[in-house]
Protein backbone atom coordinates (compact mmCIF):
# COMPACT_ATOMS: atom_id res chain seq x y z
CA UNK A 1 0.00 0.00 0.00
CA UNK A 2 1.46 3.77 -0.85
CA UNK A 3 0.42 6.64 0.60
CA UNK A 4 0.17 9.35 -1.54
CA UNK A 5 -1.69 11.70 0.72
CA UNK A 6 0.23 13.57 3.47
CA UNK A 7 0.54 14.16 6.86
CA UNK A 8 -0.85 16.43 9.47
CA UNK A 9 2.43 17.50 10.11
CA UNK A 10 3.40 17.83 6.32
CA UNK A 11 0.75 20.58 6.30
CA UNK A 12 1.46 24.29 5.60
CA UNK A 13 1.59 26.17 9.30
CA UNK A 14 1.37 22.56 11.22
CA UNK A 15 3.58 23.61 14.14
CA UNK A 16 6.04 20.83 15.16
CA UNK A 17 8.35 20.65 18.70
CA UNK A 18 11.67 21.69 18.22
CA UNK A 19 14.24 18.79 17.33
CA UNK A 20 16.02 17.01 19.98
CA UNK A 21 18.85 19.69 19.72
CA UNK A 22 17.29 22.79 19.92
CA UNK A 23 15.30 21.41 22.78
CA UNK A 24 18.65 20.48 24.77
CA UNK A 25 20.11 23.76 24.27
CA UNK A 26 16.71 25.64 25.23
CA UNK A 27 16.78 23.58 28.65
CA UNK A 28 20.39 24.57 28.93
CA UNK A 29 19.44 28.26 28.66
CA UNK A 30 17.39 28.27 30.96
CA UNK A 31 19.22 26.22 33.56
CA UNK A 32 21.75 28.45 33.20
CA UNK A 33 19.08 31.84 33.69
CA UNK A 34 18.50 29.43 37.22
CA UNK A 35 21.47 29.36 37.53
CA UNK A 36 22.74 33.21 37.77
CA UNK A 37 19.76 34.29 39.21
CA UNK A 38 20.09 31.96 42.12
CA UNK A 39 23.83 33.56 41.75
CA UNK A 40 22.62 37.42 41.85
CA UNK A 41 20.68 36.43 44.95
CA UNK A 42 23.82 34.56 46.90
CA UNK A 43 26.27 37.30 45.80
CA UNK A 44 23.64 40.00 46.92
CA UNK A 45 23.71 38.22 50.27
CA UNK A 46 27.12 38.01 50.91
CA UNK A 47 27.98 41.32 50.40
CA UNK A 48 30.08 41.04 47.55
CA UNK A 49 29.42 43.90 45.41
CA UNK A 50 32.03 43.47 43.25
CA UNK A 51 30.79 39.66 41.85
CA UNK A 52 26.73 41.22 41.80
CA UNK A 53 28.08 44.28 39.06
CA UNK A 54 29.74 41.47 37.21
CA UNK A 55 26.58 39.64 36.62
CA UNK A 56 24.98 42.58 36.15
CA UNK A 57 26.81 43.83 33.67
CA UNK A 58 26.76 40.43 31.55
CA UNK A 59 22.67 40.26 31.98
CA UNK A 60 21.48 43.73 33.27
CA UNK A 61 18.30 41.81 33.66
CA UNK A 62 19.06 39.51 36.59
CA UNK A 63 18.78 43.18 38.60
CA UNK A 64 14.67 42.05 38.51
CA UNK A 65 15.22 37.96 39.60
CA UNK A 66 13.50 36.61 42.31
CA UNK A 67 13.75 34.37 44.91
CA UNK A 68 10.91 31.36 46.17
CA UNK A 69 9.88 34.31 48.72
CA UNK A 70 9.55 36.93 45.90
CA UNK A 71 12.55 38.90 46.96
CA UNK A 72 14.89 40.58 44.91
CA UNK A 73 18.86 40.97 45.38
CA UNK A 74 17.89 44.66 46.95
CA UNK A 75 15.27 43.46 49.06
CA UNK A 76 18.18 40.69 50.24
CA UNK A 77 21.56 43.58 50.52
CA UNK A 78 18.80 45.80 52.46
CA UNK A 79 17.89 43.09 55.00
CA UNK A 80 21.58 42.71 55.65
CA UNK A 81 22.47 46.53 55.32
CA UNK A 82 24.96 45.76 52.54
CA UNK A 83 24.74 49.40 51.30
CA UNK A 84 27.47 49.06 48.28
CA UNK A 85 25.28 46.41 47.16
CA UNK A 86 22.16 48.13 47.36
CA UNK A 87 23.54 51.01 45.41
CA UNK A 88 25.15 48.70 42.80
CA UNK A 89 21.56 47.54 42.09
CA UNK A 90 19.89 50.51 42.01
CA UNK A 91 22.91 52.18 40.03
CA UNK A 92 21.03 49.36 37.64
CA UNK A 93 17.98 49.88 37.69
CA UNK A 94 16.60 47.68 40.87
CA UNK A 95 12.89 48.70 41.90
CA UNK A 96 12.99 50.41 45.33
CA UNK A 97 9.21 49.61 45.16
CA UNK A 98 9.18 45.60 44.69
CA UNK A 99 6.97 43.50 46.92
CA UNK A 100 8.19 40.02 48.03
CA UNK A 101 5.44 37.98 48.69
CA UNK A 102 4.52 39.21 52.02
CA UNK A 103 3.82 43.06 50.12
CA UNK A 104 7.20 44.25 51.82
CA UNK A 105 9.50 46.35 49.90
Amino acid sequence: MASGGSSPSDTPGASSPPPPAQQHKEKQKEKARVSRTSLILWHAHQNDAAAVRKLLEEDQSLVHARDYDNRTPLHVASLHGWIDVAKCLIEYGADVNAQDRWKNT
